[in-house]
C-alpha cells in the first residue's frame, strides 16, 4: 500500500493486513467491515506513514466521542489532547443517548487499548465545540477528526472548522479528517 491520500472507504483497505493490524491494536474485530472502523484505521495509518505516531509527538483530536484513537496514540508514545462537546450540547445532539459521547477521560480507554497509567500520563480531555474553537489549546504535531465534520450542519461550517483548526498545527504538522461522502 502506497502513501495514503484522500479517498473513499474501500473494502480492499479494510481487508488489507495493514488495516487489520490497526483494528487489532484498537481491540476491534479485524473482520468487521464497517466504515467507522475504516475511518479510525485510515487516520492511524495516515499519521503513521508521516512519522507522527511516536514518542515526543503531540496530537489533538476533535469530537472524539468513544473512539479508541486517543488511547492508541498514547500507547505509541504520543501526548494527546482529546476533545468533545460538553454534556449539555452533546445531549441536545443525541450523542449521549446513542452511547457515542465520551464526556470524560476514562471513557476514552474503555477497551483497554493503552496501559492505564500510561494513558493517564499521556492523554488529557477537554470540552471543545468545533463551531467555536478556543485560542488556548496549544500547538500540536498532528490533528484529527473522525466522522464529525458532517455534524457541524453545513459544508461551509465543516470547511470553516478545518481552516480554523490549522491554528493549532505546528509548521510541517499533519491534519487528517474523515467525513461521510457527500453527493
Amino acid at each position: 500500500m502506497g502513501l495514503l491520500r484522500s479517498s473513499m472507504c474501500k473494502q480492499a483497505q479494510l481487508e488489507s493486513s495493514t488495516f487489520k493490524d490497526w483494528a487489532l491494536r484498537m481491540h476491534e474485530d479485524p473482520h468487521h467491515l464497517h466504515r467507522k472502523i475504516w475511518e479510525y484505521e485510515f487516520v492511524a495509518q495516515a499519521l503513521f506513514e508521516r512519522d507522527m505516531l511516536r514518542s515526543g509527538r503531540r496530537g489533538l483530536g476533535f469530537a472524539v466521542g468513544r473512539e479508541s484513537l486517543p488511547a492508541l496514540f498514547a500507547s505509541l508514545g504520543c501526548d494527546v489532547l482529546a476533545t468533545d462537546l460538553d454534556y449539555e450540547k452533546a445531549a441536545r445532539g443525541k450523542w449521549v443517548e446513542t452511547a457515542q459521547y465520551a464526556g470524560s477521560l476514562e471513557a476514552l480507554n474503555a477497551k483497554g487499548v493503552c496501559d492505564d497509567k500510561e494513558f493517564r500520563d499521556r492523554v488529557a480531555f477537554r470540552f471543545v465545540d468545533m463551531r467555536a474553537l478556543p485560542d488556548d489549546l496549544g500547538v500540536f504535531d498532528f490533528l484529527w477528526s473522525s466522522c464529525s465534520l458532517e455534524h457541524l450542519g453545513t459544508l461551509a461550517l465543516g470547511e470553516k472548522f478545518i481552516q480554523e483548526s490549522l491554528k493549532y498545527l505546528r509548521p510541517g504538522g499533519i491534519a487528517v479528517h474523515t467525513t461521510e461522502y457527500n453527493l
